[in-house]
């Protein structure tokens, strides 16, 4: 994972983030565990700490959306759903649309600082094709 440009912001209390781009640059999840143990951060739950810290306090700020996308190959991998729910989720399961292997959808709320703002946990678009209606429904169900 040479190249990676490291980013050293602090948050809003002064603290340094010290995180990095593994996460959004790594091609596989094995990758990514080798370069956070390899790196300053040293090991792979520092690294989810920190991304979801920056996410929050930094990332989050910036685009206030009403909406997040996030990428699941499944709720037992690192997948961004999973972080996402693990840290942010307000309790209880995602609620599923669709089961499916290759249209797998859900939905959940997720509480930041700043707001709660609906997830929606899709397959990975490098392997899978979304299906925009499910997409909208598991929208709704957090609408309710």
């Amino acid at each position: 994972m040479e190249g990676l440009e490291r980013l050293d912001l602090c948050d809003l209390k002064g603290r340094p983030y010290n995180t990095n781009a593994l996460l959004m640059c790594s091609k596989d999840a094995n990758s990514v565990k080798k370069a956070a143990l390899s790196s300053p951060i040293g090991s792979l739950n520092n690294l989810i700490e920190k991304s979801m810290r920056f996410f929050e306090e930094v990332t989050l700020p910036l685009c206030q959306p009403e909406l997040i996308i996030a990428y699941s190959n499944g709720m037992n991998s690192h997948s961004a759903a999973r972080l996402m729910s693990d840290h942010f989720g307000k309790g209880g399961k995602p609620q599923y649309v669709n089961q499916s292997s290759y249209y797998s959808t859900f939905s959940f709320m997720a509480r930041f600082k700043l707001s709660d703002v609906p997830v929606i946990g899709i397959r990975h678009m490098s392997r899978f094709k979304p299906d925009l209606q499910l997409i909208r429904k598991a929208w709704e169900l957090q609408q309710l």
